[in-house]
């Protein structure tokens, strides 16, 4: 028991540490939204101070440490994958290397959800809620575009409305994927 508290509150700390040096590097207020990394790390926030606070709330957890899988592992995928095809594509030009601070917003969310080993109910998690997630997220980017003219990432510039959407869906789709691999 001991250990386990140990280890919640290392996570919850990794997190919020991380959280809290993107929001001094980032207080753009609403630019912070448009970047997938920061609705993940709130979602990782979220789970390991509730799973500390409310232990009592397994369903809540358990919906949302799934959400937080599957969106964290989407994501570390997605950013990795841009990266090492072109980096300038997800990262400015002249941002240097990769630093700390990526690798720790791109890896260490999926490795905190994957690592959680919690037992918080038989019942299989249910994939609406990182759908509605998703769907928020993309409705942020999509009002982004109508305010700025501009998509938020260098790889998305180019995007029609009607690619746009093809995006959404095949966002969708890999999310149902990975959730089918993780909830078996």
């Amino acid at each position: 028991m001991m250990y386990r508290t140990v280890c919640e509150v290392v996570a919850l700390a990794l997190t919020m540490l991380t959280w809290g040096i993107v929001v001094v590097f980032r207080l753009y207020a609403w630019n912070v939204l448009r970047m997938a990394t920061w609705w993940v790390m709130t979602i990782q926030l979220v789970y390991f101070a509730s799973a500390i606070a409310l232990p009592q709330k397994r369903m809540f957890l358990r919906e949302m440490r799934h959400v937080g899988r599957l969106l964290s592992i989407m994501m570390c995928l997605v950013f990795w994958m841009v990266f090492f095809y072109d980096r300038e594509l997800i990262l400015p030009r002249g941002a240097g290397q990769i630093s700390g601070l990526n690798f720790l917003q791109h890896v260490l969310p999926p490795l905190l959800f994957l690592l959680d080993n919690r037992d918080l109910d038989e019942r299989k998690p249910k994939l609406v809620y990182a759908v509605v997630v998703t769907l928020a997220y993309f409705a942020v980017i999509l009002g982004w575009y109508a305010a700025t003219d501009s998509w938020p990432y260098p790889f998305m510039q180019g995007l029609t409305i009607r690619s746009f959407q093809v995006l959404v869906v095949f966002s969708i789709v890999g999310i149902w994927g990975i959730h089918k691999l993780i909830s078996q």
